[in-house]
């Protein structure tokens, strides 16, 4: 099984149970452990409530072998950018309002090292990071 999470109700790929997170929840009714090959987190982990323990129930869903990815922008690097002045406080804004929860990639390494997965890729762009992450045991 192949999960897509995003907050966009328009965006889906196929292949893929495609499931929107809305109102700081999202469902995975009938998604056991152990069951997904591979999921997407498109830029919706900071609109989930308590994100970073759900990013915990969702790394039990991986089967052995199998991939996580998790898009999302960085706490400290949206700081950084608007002190630099790479942006202005309009596009701090809409960077962070409406969020629900709100992190640092380090926050994201502690979970992925608590629950033993093994980091593929980890790319910092802007604001923006990119992580990849196998289950090996």
């Amino acid at each position: 099984m192949k999960l897509y999470l995003t907050t966009d109700e328009t965006k889906t790929v196929q292949g893929y149970n495609n499931i929107i997170v809305s109102n700081g929840s999202c469902k995975l009714d009938g998604i056991f452990k152990n069951s997904c090959d591979e999921i997407i987190v498109d830029n919706c982990l900071d609109c989930i409530n308590n994100s970073l323990d759900f990013l915990k129930i969702l790394s039990s869903l991986i089967r052995l072998n199998g991939v996580i990815k998790i898009y999302g922008i960085d706490l400290r690097n949206i700081c950084l950018s608007y002190i630099n002045g790479e942006f202005g406080l309009t596009e701090m804004r809409k960077l962070i309002l409406d969020k629900h929860d709100i992190f640092s990639i380090s926050d994201i390494f502690n979970v992925v090292k608590e629950v033993n997965l093994e980091v593929l890729k980890c790319e910092l762009n802007g604001p923006s990071f990119d992580i990849q992450c196998l289950r090996k045991n």
